[in-house]
């Protein structure tokens, strides 16, 4: 995947914060870079001074929203003491680090579900390269014996990952359904996904009633 620059301030910075908002209203295909340049305060000229085009404009907002998307899970899971407690930092930072972000959660979902778009392409090859980064965190915990070496480590993270996006698309609908009305508290629903994941559904026995131990 290509590199991207991204600038910490000046009018580059200014450039993105308001593609950024945006591109998380219009989308990839709906935003043009004349209404882009209107609403930054920019000329069109200025803008591809910066960005040579309008796909290293999107790749750059989107990479600087994993940046700091990336930066909190790690710093959260690195700050815990043990791998239960980094597991339970993950999952809560995982869906805050989603609401923070919720326009461009919004556009990234909206992007993969349309065909043939140039913003269905950027936002996989996004989301790919995001995944792969949070992959290695679990399979790194998994060498070091801190997790159970036989999960899947890219399950576990489309479950986080799915329900905080879910969360995001219908927590209003979520409120609504019988005995869910806790789910208004973010907290709430980071820890149950959290227990649910690290001690699972079943009841400890030492029998497994669907595999048996008949052999």
């Amino acid at each position: 995947m290509a590199s991207y620059t991204i600038p910490e301030a000046g009018k580059a910075t200014h450039i993105l914060d308001t593609a950024e908002r945006l591109f998380g209203s219009h989308g990839f295909e709906g935003l043009s870079m004349s209404a882009l340049a209107k609403e930054a305060g920019v000329s069109k000229a200025n803008i591809f001074h910066h960005f040579k085009s309008k796909e290293e404009l999107y790749m750059t907002v989107l990479h600087r929203a994993r940046k700091r998307f990336v930066s909190q899970l790690l710093t959260a899971a690195n700050g815990q003491l043990d791998a239960e407690q980094r597991v339970h930092s993950l999952t809560q930072t995982y869906l805050k680090q989603i609401l923070a972000n919720e326009p461009l959660v919004r556009l990234l979902v909206r992007e993969l579900m349309e065909e043939h778009r140039t913003g269905q392409r950027l936002s996989e090859r996004l989301f790919a390269d995001n995944f792969s980064s949070l992959i290695e965190l679990m399979v790194e915990a998994q060498n070091r014996g801190e997790l159970h070496a036989g999960f899947n480590p890219g399950m576990a993270l489309l479950i986080i990952a799915s329900v905080s996006v879910f969360y995001v698309q219908g927590r209003e609908f979520l409120r609504h359904l019988p005995g869910m009305a806790w789910t208004t508290d973010p907290d709430s629903l980071a820890d149950a996904l959290w227990q649910i994941l690290w001690h699972g559904i079943a009841p400890h026995s030492p029998t497994n009633k669907i595999h048996g131990n008949n052999q």
